[in-house]
């Protein structure tokens, strides 16, 4: 006899036509982004492009993590090799994994999905509302819409569930006229000010 609703980041599949979104799982609305605030979904200032995707890989953690990993593997390989302890092949097969490690963990699902806009879409229930999505008044409208969603459910006393995932805090960064400038901690500082 629940209301439930789920606001905000999803984060747990999209499927085709957001067939895999909260509805398709028992909650009975739905209003925010199948995916996480992608990249894409930034101002124009704060966009990953493709040629600077190398640098994005390894600022990020854990990929940047996991790329620094490899690339020391590497290196050690070939400090034994040039020391003698490991062959020319060994060196080339920790080469050849390392990148082939990366490319599949990370530079192929930031294509498709952190540096993708059309990964940036906004949903109610199953249809698009929104595509890219308006970051900035973002976490308003989603505080608006879970209000809503309770005030519905006393105004026809039902109890309610609403699971609410907010899309902050990273990045992109995103934040109202009203907190820019804020903190002293700069634009992630903001952001956790206006939460």
């Amino acid at each position: 006899g629940y209301a439930t609703g789920m606001v905000g980041k999803w984060h747990v599949g999209m499927g085709t036509n957001c067939s895999l979104c909260p509805r398709a799982h028992g909650f009975d609305t739905y209003w925010g982004m199948p995916v996480t605030n992608v990249q894409a979904c930034g101002q124009k200032d704060e966009w990953v492009t493709q040629g600077s995707q190398a640098g994005f890989i390894f600022s990020r953690y854990p990929a940047g993590l996991i790329a620094k990993t490899l690339a020391a593997l590497v290196i050690c390989t070939a400090v034994l090799w040039f020391r003698g302890r490991a062959s020319l092949t060994a060196l080339l097969v920790h080469a050849l994994l390392s990148c082939a490690v990366v490319y599949v963990i990370y530079w192929v699902p930031s294509t498709i999905m952190l540096l993708n806009q059309r990964a940036c879409v906004l949903y109610a229930n199953e249809s698009v509302i929104e595509q890219p999505v308006q970051l900035k008044y973002l976490t308003h409208r989603a505080t608006l819409q879970a209000t809503r969603f309770m005030e519905q459910a006393v105004a026809s006393a039902r109890p309610f569930f609403l699971y609410m995932s907010y899309h902050k805090v990273h990045t992109a960064l995103f934040v109202t006229d009203e907190f820019e400038g804020v903190s002293a901690h700069g634009p992630y500082g903001d952001n956790v000010e206006e939460m």
